[in-house]
């Protein structure tokens, strides 16, 4: 009989994460088929003590780590901390214990024979957890004998976490929840060093990438308006936010400081030293922060993970919050309205968002004056003041649809207002999203590909429970970053319907909440709100402004930021997203074998880039080479009818029809065994009529004329 090895976690009485490993000692080795992997021909096995060992040494580092190195991003105070703030911390430690038992196991194995990183994943992984007492443990598992919620089929609300949102598998999609791969993770080491060249090699420095392929210039799209780019971001930071102490000037953790060039979640960039920009600043080196490591949605040893603290689900959780926690506090809790602020530069103008008590950003933190940054259901909404006006749009618009709600039911108390509000707000940006701007993302043809075109009339049948709509790392650390190459330099404000208009420079706006509260007295935000849809976006290719590649979350007094390109390139390297070769091999593309096979598909310019810093073309980085792909028409591969090249329009395709097919409370589904909540045929008619310029002219303050379509160039012949 095989021994058993059983791995378990426990809070101590002192607070402290523990672990526990219980061995039958009537064996030395494990012998069963899971515990041992065919080497080159030879059986390689581990000993019991072998585990004992490392699991011991992993879980003393990680409570040294958790004094010292992590003291700023995990729990240490409170030894009886409760609410999802805790669970998110309790999952934080135990993805840092998998990662290091797994990377020392993998040491083990190298020191017996030089093993393929791909034979060190398919071990590790194939040691199961579950069928040991980390089973009963493990955060991903649903008992509803133990379980504090039950999973309800007639709840007719979308739970704020996405808890439940799949009967089948109810921790799937929510927040806290890791991230899935639509390709195998691809590390360094096959578990946890950013991903390097095929050769073995450490891939170029992402800054002189930047330089090379990602240049600084501008040109303005012929007939996308920037509204692309602003509802594009409201969009990634509805299903996408990595947990991540955050770097640069801001966050806790400095990795450009000596003293932490080893720190376990660095992962600094040395900047070229003939750096035309930084270097005048004396600059040598940017903040770059790991994401933290999450235990394996499996609870099996494996390749490095990470967690996605909002919900995937399009859900509007940047206006509701991800927890219930932060939705509490957004909520006036009367009469189903949200919380919101008068206007203190002009008390007749319509309101604004609450105040934030908290905030993740020092530069928030350190304002004084009035003006402070606003409350949001997600931590990212005063990054600029374009992105506050979009997410002030939808705060009035629960609001709106709540008052006229009570006047319609006057026997519903604040609960009912609240939740059938939410749920309305939720289904208007769902149709928007599929309506409005994923056909110019990504065009009629895709839309049909992927079983992404909206019904006109009656229900959609094709909810799938086994349809995972959790987010794949390469869609969101590369594919969905799309619309940093739509950004401009400046932003229009525009009053009285274009009587006039000046500008606002990005770098002087990251986290500037001011140029909301006082825009242009006594229009309020309408000036801006007017320049994102009369505005021009950027041209879709591999050009990006220098705001964002030279002064990303600039300081009032400071003249540099960071490069946004940089933080694109490092981050799907350290999260093992494969290369762009790999993704045009899944998306079922021509694969590259040499830089003259790119000509035809690729942004001449950017081949030569890539040719000069990339010594292989299977190195390519997925983001620089999915945005400097060319709209392909009539050439070998799939025509194109949207601003996107194939590569990206197949992982922004395939994320979001999993979004659509993998979310029982998709608005357009109709009741069946899975779902008994749907919207009746007259209310699902109403919602179909919603377009964002409905929004726009319901909750602005004097917008009258608009045109239907804001996502490109208006025309009122």
């Amino acid at each position: 009989m095989p021994p058993v090895f059983l791995l378990a976690f426990r809070i101590s009485v002192y607070g402290q994460l523990e672990i526990l490993v219980y061995l039958d000692e009537s064996e030395t080795d494990f012998h069963s088929p899971k515990s041992v992997i065919n080497v080159d021909d030879r059986e390689f096995k581990l000993s019991r003590r072998d585990i004992m060992r490392v699991l011991d040494n992993s879980m003393r580092r990680v409570e040294e780590m958790r004094r010292k190195e992590l003291r700023a991003v995990l729990l240490t105070k409170n030894p009886n901390p409760e609410g999802s703030e805790f669970i998110e911390n309790m999952k934080i430690k135990m993805g840092f214990v998998s990662t290091m038992a797994a990377d020392s196991l993998k040491n083990l194995m190298h020191q017996h024979r030089k093993t393929k990183k791909h034979k060190i994943a398919q071990y590790l992984h194939s040691l199961d957890l579950n069928h040991t007492v980390m089973g009963s443990e493990c955060p991903y598992n649903y008992d509803p004998n133990k379980n504090d919620r039950t999973c309800r089929l007639d709840n007719p609300y979308r739970e704020i976490d996405g808890f439940c949102n799949n009967l089948k598998y109810p921790y799937r999609g929510t927040s806290h929840y890791p991230a899935q791969r639509f390709i195998p993770a691809d590390y360094g080491d096959g578990l946890n060093e950013p991903r390097r060249s095929i050769r073995g090699e450490e891939l170029p420095n992402g800054r002189i990438i930047s330089n090379s392929v990602l240049p600084s210039t501008t040109k303005d799209h012929s007939t996308v308006t920037n509204m692309m780019m602003v509802f594009g971001q409201l969009m990634d930071h509805e299903f996408a936010l990595a947990s991540s102490p955050t770097g640069f000037m801001f966050g806790k953790l400095k990795c450009c400081d000596p003293k932490n060039v080893v720190h376990p979640l660095c992962m600094n960039v040395n900047f070229p030293k003939n750096d035309k920009f930084f270097s005048q600043f004396r600059l040598t080196c940017m903040e770059m922060v790991r994401s933290l490591p999450a235990i394996d949605v499996d609870c099996r040893f494996g390749p490095r993970n990470q967690n996605n603290e909002v919900t995937s689900y399009i859900d509007a959780s940047p206006i509701y919050g991800s927890t219930q926690e932060v939705g509490n506090r957004l909520r006036s809790f009367s009469m189903g309205e949200l919380k919101i602020q008068q206007n203190p530069t002009n008390p007749r103008l319509k309101p604004l968002m609450p105040i934030a008590n908290i905030s993740n950003s020092m530069q928030c933190e350190i304002r004084s004056g009035p003006f402070k940054c606003f409350a949001a259901g997600d931590t990212r909404a005063n990054e600029n003041s374009l992105l506050i006006v979009i997410h002030t749009l939808f705060v009035r618009e629960h609001n709106r649809i709540a008052q006229g709600l009570q006047i319609i039911n006057p026997q519903w108390d604040d609960e009912r207002l609240y939740q059938e509000a939410r749920k309305i707000v939720g289904a208007e940006i769902q149709h928007i999203c599929f309506k409005e701007f994923l056909p110019i993302l990504i065009g009629q043809n895709n839309l049909k590909k992927f079983g992404l075109e909206l019904k006109d009339t009656g229900y959609f049948i094709g909810y799938n429970p086994e349809t995972d709509a959790s987010v794949d790392h390469g869609f969101v650390t590369a594919a969905f970053r799309f619309g940093h190459s739509l950004i401009n330099k400046d932003m229009f404000r525009i009053t009285n319907q274009s009587s006039s208009m000046s500008t606002l420079s990005l770098k002087k706006d990251f986290f500037q909440p001011q140029h909301v509260y006082r825009d242009i007295p006594p229009e309020g935000m309408d000036p801006l709100l007017r320049g994102i849809f009369y505005q021009h976006a950027q041209n879709m290719d591999n050009h990006v402004v220098e705001d964002v590649r030279n002064h990303l979350f600039q300081l009032p007094h400071e003249k540099f930021g960071m490069d946004l390109m940089v933080l694109n390139i490092m981050r799907a390297r350290e999260q093992g997203v494969p290369s762009y070769n790999e993704w045009r091999e899944y998306c079922g593309l021509t694969r590259y074998r040499n830089w003259n096979d790119m000509k035809g598909h690729v942004i001449l310019s950017a081949i030569d880039g890539m040719r000069a810093v990339y010594k292989n073309v299977n190195d390519v980085d997925i983001f620089v080479g999915g945005i400097s792909e060319i709209i392909l028409k009539n050439n070998g591969e799939k025509e194109s009818d949207g601003i996107l090249g194939p590569t990206f329009s197949c992982m922004i395709g395939n994320q979001f029809r999993n979004f659509r097919y993998g979310d029982r409370y998709w608005y357009e589904n109709e009741n069946s065994k899975f779902i008994s909540h749907a919207f009746q045929p007259k209310q699902l008619q109403e919602i179909r009529k919603v377009r964002l310029s409905r929004v726009i002219c319901d909750n602005s303050d004097s917008i009258d004329l608009i045109s239907i379509n804001v996502f490109i160039e208006p025309s009122f012949e």
